[in-house]
């Protein structure tokens, strides 16, 4: 459900083997089906709402063969149901989850990611781009990771003092 409680969100991690994953935004009130949006890639791994729930975030992905995952993501300018694509980035990496900043009131234009072993800040700019800074983890193997098989799995906000 969106932050302003106006839109309900489900979608379709993969789509059918002839066709493609989809998002599907229903009004909360009449539950009538708003949009409908197609995503070319193989599977959605994520899919959120803005703060202000103008913009829908969606992180899809796809691998071909033993080749490394590719992860696109789409920023979708959501206001009053219509759908169009603000901005797109496609990375190297496969994404594990993405989140808004809750504690932007004004400007809900960032958002970060996290992969297996990164995180990533990310910045929507006034001409629709998409900028990232990757994050540091502790370099001590007792503060940070201590193996290959350490991964980040979640990622949530905590409020700041």
């Amino acid at each position: 459900m969106s932050p302003s409680k106006k839109f309900l969100l489900a979608y379709s991690k993969t789509g059918p083997i002839d066709g493609f994953p989809c998002i599907f935004i229903y009004d909360t009130v009449t539950f009538k089906k708003l949009n409908q949006i197609a995503i070319s890639d193989a599977q959605i791994d994520s899919v959120e709402f803005s703060g202000q729930s103008n913009m829908l975030l969606v992180v899809s992905s796809t691998q071909q063969g033993s080749e490394a995952t590719t992860s696109t993501l789409t920023v979708w300018d959501f206001m009053d149901g219509h759908k169009d694509i603000f901005c797109k980035s496609m990375i190297p990496i496969g994404i594990e989850a993405t989140c808004w900043n809750p504690y932007l009131a004004k400007n809900a234009d960032e958002f970060v990611s996290i992969s297996d072993r990164s995180y990533h800040y990310w910045r929507i700019t006034p001409n629709l781009q998409m900028q990232y800074q990757e994050g540091e983890l502790p370099k001590k193997q007792h503060e940070g990771f201590k193996d290959n098989s350490d991964k980040l799995t979640c990622l949530s906000f905590v409020k700041p003092d």
